[in-house]
């Protein structure tokens, strides 16, 4: 299945308020809240910057502007909602941690991080 079916599937789940994984994005509906989320390429946190975890989030955004732009269903179905687009790290493959999230403008940083590496 390509990413243009995978898409329309992932339409129909989340009017059903059920997540779905789309490419290396995992996608949320609750009512008027849209998620957005990804994960980052580091393996340890501990070696992740606060300015490495802001690319990530940017590419993220990137992504999932290709996705609205290419598939019409999606771009309806997200209008008048608040994106919120999440940076999660995966450490154990078991569970994810909250890095940051960038929702109406504002970024919230969810794990402390070094300034730079």
């Amino acid at each position: 299945m390509n990413n243009e079916e995978r898409l329309k599937r992932a339409v129909e789940f989340l009017k059903e308020s059920k997540s779905f994984m789309v490419g290396d994005l995992q996608l949320e509906d609750n009512e008027n809240n849209f998620n957005v989320i990804g994960w980052s390429n580091y393996q340890f946190i501990e070696n992740l910057s606060m300015q490495h975890a802001l690319i990530e989030l940017n590419e993220i955004k990137n992504l999932f502007k290709l996705m609205i732009e290419n598939n019409h269903e999606l771009k309806i179905f997200i209008e008048n909602k608040n994106i919120a687009y999440e940076l999660r790290g995966d450490e154990t493959g078991k569970s994810s941690i909250t890095i940051c999230i960038e929702k109406n403008n504002e970024l919230i940083w969810k794990t402390e991080l070094k300034k730079n590496l």
